[in-house]
């Protein structure tokens, strides 16, 4: 049984996890990366202070527009931030990044897309079960007629006999 390390959490059922409940994998999976290689990092004189900058910003949007945040309650709102997120993620990727950056969002981009393919899941369902709940209510209401049709008749024929 391999262990995730800083966690007590095997590979096994982190795999589990990631299917079962994705956002409940992200917590495993960046302690294992270790939370602080997401702190913004020290300015370095040996870099130039615009790409300093610029590595900093990308890295605080991803703690405030990736990691802090219900992903389910803000694709919800707004679909379109998933593709914000890859954006950024794809930024992020793009620098010369710490090791635990880069297999966070390898790891964190499947689970992205997961998120948001059972969100428009969600979606369709919830549409299509609108859907036949106004089916069902029209029918319903043709049955209605249809029974005092028939009950109007029945009572036409017994004034008749």
């Amino acid at each position: 049984m391999n262990a995730i390390p800083n966690t007590s959490i095997s590979q096994e059922e982190l795999d589990e996890l990631k299917v079962k409940d994705p956002l409940e994998a992200l917590k495993p999976m960046m302690s294992s990366r270790g939370a602080t290689s997401f702190d913004m990092p020290q300015s370095s004189s040996s870099m130039s202070e615009p790409f300093v900058s610029s590595k900093e910003n990308l890295l605080r949007d991803l703690q405030t527009k990736i990691l802090n945040i219900d992903l389910f309650q803000v694709i919800e709102e707004n679909p379109n931030a998933a593709y914000e997120m890859k954006a950024l993620l794809k930024k992020l990727n793009t620098l010369e990044s710490k090791d635990s950056i880069i297999g966070f969002i390898l790891e964190f981009e499947p689970l992205l897309e997961r998120i948001v393919n059972d969100y428009r899941t969600k979606q369709e369902n919830s549409n299509r079960l609108e859907m036949q709940t106004r089916a069902r209510h029209q029918e319903m209401a043709k049955l209605e007629i249809s029974q005092h049709q028939l009950a109007i008749l029945g009572d036409q024929s017994k004034k008749e006999t």
